[in-house]
């Protein structure tokens, strides 16, 4: 009986915390929202920093990083400048 009752309570655990958020995909899709918008911004404008892309998606400076590294090693951007605020994203041509 108890074996039943503790399958049945992790089993109800399981279904809420899932229920709430499927973490391997909503990082996922979350991130790849935030590198397409930054992308459409690039298509449209000359170049963006990283304070722009922070405003623009909603995340830290220290995700901005990341994201911007992501698209640079994919071949998709190129940094402009060295460090700080003088540092850029631009489309690669």
């Amino acid at each position: 009986m108890y074996y039943f009752l503790g399958i049945v309570l992790i089993g109800v655990i399981a279904w809420l915390l899932l229920k709430e958020k499927p973490w391997g995909f909503n990082l996922v899709s979350k991130q790849e929202a935030r590198l397409k918008r930054g992308l459409e911004y690039l298509k449209k404008n000359q170049a963006i920093t990283n304070e722009q892309y922070r405003e623009m998606v909603g995340i830290t400076r220290r995700q901005a990083i990341r994201d911007m590294d992501l698209l640079e090693k994919q071949g998709l951007v190129e940094q402009i400048g060295q460090a700080g605020k003088d540092v850029k994203y631009r489309l690669k041509s």
